[in-house]
Protein backbone atom coordinates (compact mmCIF):
# COMPACT_ATOMS: atom_id res chain seq x y z
CA UNK A 1 0.00 0.00 0.00
CA UNK A 2 1.63 3.53 -0.81
CA UNK A 3 -1.16 5.48 0.64
CA UNK A 4 0.08 7.28 4.03
CA UNK A 5 -2.27 5.89 6.48
CA UNK A 6 -2.57 6.67 10.46
CA UNK A 7 -4.91 4.99 12.80
CA UNK A 8 -6.91 6.69 15.24
CA UNK A 9 -9.06 5.74 18.22
CA UNK A 10 -11.96 7.18 19.02
CA UNK A 11 -10.84 10.07 20.57
CA UNK A 12 -8.88 11.00 17.57
CA UNK A 13 -5.64 10.54 18.77
CA UNK A 14 -2.68 8.35 16.53
CA UNK A 15 -2.67 5.23 17.92
CA UNK A 16 -0.89 3.27 14.70
CA UNK A 17 0.92 3.91 11.46
CA UNK A 18 1.84 2.28 8.31
CA UNK A 19 5.39 2.47 7.00
CA UNK A 20 4.61 5.24 3.48
CA UNK A 21 3.38 7.57 6.75
CA UNK A 22 6.48 6.91 8.46
CA UNK A 23 8.67 7.80 5.77
CA UNK A 24 6.09 10.98 4.78
CA UNK A 25 7.21 11.97 8.40
CA UNK A 26 10.58 11.47 8.37
CA UNK A 27 11.31 12.98 5.23
CA UNK A 28 9.39 16.09 5.88
CA UNK A 29 11.12 16.54 9.42
CA UNK A 30 12.41 19.90 10.78
CA UNK A 31 15.71 17.85 11.96
CA UNK A 32 17.18 14.81 10.31
CA UNK A 33 16.55 12.67 13.84
CA UNK A 34 13.30 13.26 14.19
CA UNK A 35 9.77 12.34 12.39
CA UNK A 36 7.59 15.38 11.17
CA UNK A 37 5.70 17.27 14.52
CA UNK A 38 2.39 16.44 15.08
CA UNK A 39 2.61 12.94 13.13
CA UNK A 40 3.75 10.31 15.80
CA UNK A 41 1.84 8.15 17.84
CA UNK A 42 0.08 9.60 20.88
CA UNK A 43 -0.32 12.64 18.58
CA UNK A 44 -4.04 14.10 19.03
CA UNK A 45 -4.90 14.20 15.25
CA UNK A 46 -8.37 15.99 15.21
CA UNK A 47 -6.91 18.40 17.74
CA UNK A 48 -4.06 18.98 15.02
CA UNK A 49 -6.57 19.33 12.22
CA UNK A 50 -8.61 22.12 14.41
CA UNK A 51 -5.90 24.04 15.39
CA UNK A 52 -4.12 24.11 11.73
CA UNK A 53 -4.15 27.94 10.01
CA UNK A 54 -2.56 29.99 7.36
CA UNK A 55 -1.07 27.42 4.12
CA UNK A 56 -1.33 24.61 6.99
CA UNK A 57 -5.60 25.31 6.95
CA UNK A 58 -6.05 24.13 3.57
CA UNK A 59 -8.34 20.53 4.21
CA UNK A 60 -7.51 20.54 7.77
CA UNK A 61 -11.50 21.45 8.74
CA UNK A 62 -12.46 19.50 6.42
CA UNK A 63 -10.58 16.54 7.20
CA UNK A 64 -11.45 17.32 10.80
CA UNK A 65 -15.09 17.07 10.14
CA UNK A 66 -15.22 14.37 7.87
CA UNK A 67 -12.88 11.97 10.11
CA UNK A 68 -15.38 13.32 13.52
CA UNK A 69 -18.34 12.51 11.52
CA UNK A 70 -17.07 8.71 10.95
CA UNK A 71 -15.90 8.30 14.48
CA UNK A 72 -19.34 9.50 15.88
CA UNK A 73 -21.02 7.30 13.40
CA UNK A 74 -23.01 9.99 11.20
CA UNK A 75 -21.04 8.79 8.45
CA UNK A 76 -19.69 5.19 7.23
CA UNK A 77 -16.49 6.30 5.59
CA UNK A 78 -15.19 9.49 4.51
CA UNK A 79 -12.37 9.82 1.91
CA UNK A 80 -10.49 13.48 1.28
CA UNK A 81 -7.49 13.93 -0.62
CA UNK A 82 -5.52 17.27 0.16
CA UNK A 83 -1.99 18.89 0.42
CA UNK A 84 -0.08 18.31 3.31
CA UNK A 85 2.41 21.47 2.98
CA UNK A 86 6.08 20.64 4.22
CA UNK A 87 8.33 22.57 6.59
CA UNK A 88 11.17 22.02 4.26
CA UNK A 89 11.13 24.51 1.28
CA UNK A 90 10.39 23.15 -2.06
CA UNK A 91 13.76 22.53 -3.71
CA UNK A 92 12.26 21.46 -6.91
CA UNK A 93 12.79 17.19 -6.62
CA UNK A 94 10.70 14.98 -5.53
Amino acid sequence: MTAHVAVLDRDGVIIAVNEPWRRFAADHANEADRPAPNTGIGTHYLAICRAACGESAEGALEAHDGIAAVLAGKKNKFSLEYPCHSPQPNTGSN
